[in-house]
């Protein structure tokens, strides 16, 4: 018999996917238009630093 749990906090996530998603938008356009576009060149002010996530949450107020 197989049981499903979820394992992780779903709130926390929509609040992750919230956070990411916005700060996408911000540094590379709509979503709508990353999608759509086949090539597009970044900008050095536009790379994401190695440790860009886990600053993003820490500002957002969401844990790791």
């Amino acid at each position: 018999m197989l049981q499903k749990n979820v394992q992780y906090d779903e709130e926390r996530l929509e609040k992750r996917r919230k956070l990411l998603n916005d700060e996408y938008n911000q540094r590379f356009g709509p979503e709508e238009f990353r999608k759509e576009v086949r090539f597009y060149s970044v900008k050095e002010e536009q790379n994401l630093d190695t440790d860009f996530v886990r600053t993003l949450y820490k500002e957002g107020g969401v844990k790791l």
